[in-house]
């Protein structure tokens, strides 16, 4: 139980000295590591590639399933944290 307090104080300790730095989009193991459905993780890639492009980031176009973020209740949330995060990421990035 120590090793994870101390894993933990290393981690904010990090977060401290990190500042303002961008961090990375988080990756789906990450995503399943935290417990999000595939379906989350889907809507977030494709929200995160729709923040980008919205947002000037070459290389990225939109990205939504119209039919799922009718119906998927998942889908949707993944997607919109995905958008908010990574257009927010990136704008953060360019100023």
């Amino acid at each position: 139980m120590k090793c994870r307090y101390l894993t933990v104080f290393e981690v904010v300790i990090a977060m401290l000295f990190n500042g303002c730095q961008t961090t990375p989009d988080p990756s789906t193991a990450q995503l399943k590591d935290a417990g999000k459905s595939p379906a989350y993780i889907e809507g977030y890639d494709d929200g995160c590639k729709s923040g980008y492009f919205v947002a000037g980031a070459s290389g990225y176009k939109l990205a939504k399933d119209i039919t799922r973020f009718n119906y998927d209740t998942q889908y949707v949330a993944g997607w919109n944290d995905g958008y908010i995060a990574c257009k927010a990421r990136y704008q953060g990035s360019n100023r």
